[in-house]
């Protein structure tokens, strides 16, 4: 090995996690190490690496594991250290749109691939697979298993008002002809076009019985409050839903429950939470059945546990039950006396890959049948029901862009793959890139921390996540 003199490529940085050394990566990293960016090592190795100044040279009889990440390149040459890029100078992928200023630490291949699309290329082949997405069900499998349903539904929706759910329930209730109940949580920061969206279509489908749930303001501020605080997002619709509507499903006794999570939103936890060893060898010894998917899900979303979250998303989760403690209370005493009800609703996902070509269709179809309208000054079709998504992206950006989370920002991936999947061309996935919230902060921020009476300073003085945003 040549002489250098080492210190850590860029994004990468020497951490303590649950009193262990570990060399976190802070990007996302090409194959075959997509599934190692956080490396436990042991304190003399952490010691030499702390002491990488870049001053002091090594030469070839540095230890085994020294080599090793050096041949990895999480070691390099202090002339070979990546520079952090910038709004002229960055790299995009020449495949679909990810780049390295929204995902600092995004590597690409000798072709120019990103890391995310070689990992979609791997998905497909069948060499890797995803932890998330959950059970899907093709028309033939869902028309099938309620053949002999006895309760009044079929299935039941989370709907929000949005592209995807009111797809979603148009297909269900118009072309397969299900009895649907559509249930919706009326919360405070809904587009105006997503209230007037579900109005219109609740005189569009006639047939399908809605329930809206509202939560008084001045009992959800201040948990509200709480959440964005600590958990450094605003956005528990996609885990409060469950807990509000899954009991409802239970005493009606509905076979299923879905939501318009489409295909290309679930590779957004499979970049973020990758596949572990022990998951893959369970799965060939025990096969989970539908049910079992579905408990352990809600069990993780709802019920408290006694060890530590082992990622950002699972402490947003925790975040989200204390601090909304009551609203899960009725989930808590099914999940705890599961064996005293008929029947437990199964989670399912449409397999939207398969129902409609691209968003462009699904927009038509849902226009044409529904009277559906995207939100005003909106071009986009990513994310169409809440005011708040742009706050979600640009507080997500500013955590990863600042080392304070490994947990990537979430629309550039579910556009990367809409890209990757053919359900949008380049050019219009670019445009959805600019009407994120990652190049400037989106102004419906200071709306929201004003009503929910949140300072700069006392953000900062909670120690949670969005503090870093405004030191």
């Amino acid at each position: 090995m040549r002489e250098i003199t080492p210190v850590l490529q860029d994004r990468w940085e020497l951490r303590e996690i649950h009193s262990k050394p570990h060399l976190v990566y802070y990007g996302i990293r090409n194959y075959p190490y997509h599934q190692k960016g956080t490396i436990v090592i042991n304190r003399k190795i952490a010691e030499i690496i702390r002491g990488f100044d870049g001053k002091a040279k090594i030469h070839g009889d540095s230890s085994k594991e020294i080599r090793e990440f050096i041949d990895q390149g999480v070691v390099v040459d202090i002339k070979d250290k990546r520079e952090p890029p910038t709004e002229e100078d960055y790299r995009e992928c020449s495949r679909c749109v990810n780049n390295n200023l929204i995902i600092p630490g995004l590597e690409f291949d000798e072709k120019g691939v990103c890391a995310v699309c070689q990992y979609y290329d791997r998905l497909g082949s069948g060499e890797i697979q995803s932890i998330a997405g959950g059970s899907t069900v093709t028309d033939e499998e869902l028309m099938k298993a309620v053949e002999n349903n006895r309760s009044r539904f079929d299935v039941l929706v989370l709907f929000t008002g949005g592209k995807d759910s009111s797809f979603l329930l148009w297909y269900l209730a118009k072309k397969l002809k299900l009895r649907v109940l559509a249930c919706t949580w009326n919360m405070p920061f809904m587009n105006a076009s997503t209230l007037e969206n579900i109005r219109t279509i609740k005189q569009a489908l006639p047939e399908v019985e809605f329930i809206e749930r509202k939560s008084a303001w001045n009992e959800l501020q201040p948990r509200l409050k709480r959440v964005f605080g600590i958990g450094g997002v605003p956005c528990i619709c996609n885990v409060l839903a469950y807990a509000l509507f899954y009991p409802i499903a239970v005493y009606e006794n509905i076979p299923f429950l879905m939501d318009g999570i489409e295909f290309v939103q679930t590779h957004f936890m499979s970049i973020t939470t990758p596949v572990p060893k022990i998951f893959e060898l369970i799965s060939k010894i025990y096969h989970p059945s539908d049910l079992d998917k579905t408990l352990f899900f809600l069990k993780k979303m709802a019920l408290p546990t006694k060890q530590e979250p082992k990622n950002d998303f699972g402490k947003f989760i925790v975040t989200c039950r204390e601090s909304l403690e009551p609203m899960y209370q009725p989930l808590q005493y099914i999940l705890k006396n599961k064996g005293k009800f008929r029947r437990l609703p199964v989670l399912k996902r449409l397999k939207s890959d398969e129902a409609y070509g691209s968003w462009d269709d699904v927009k038509d179809i849902i226009t044409k049948e529904l009277g559906w309208k995207a939100p005003e000054n909106q071009k986009g079709l990513l994310h169409t029901s809440c005011a708040l998504e742009t706050v979600k992206d640009y507080c997500q950006y500013q955590y990863f862009l600042q080392k304070k989370t490994t947990f990537i920002p979430q629309s550039i991936i579910e556009i990367s793959a809409a890209t990757y999947y053919g359900m949008i061309d380049r050019d219009t996935a670019l445009m959805e890139l600019q009407e994120r919230g990652y190049y400037k902060r989106p102004e419906i921020l200071d709306t929201l921390l004003d009503r929910l009476g949140l300072s700069e300073e006392e953000a900062v003085s909670m120690g949670g996540y969005l503090g870093c945003l405004f030191r």
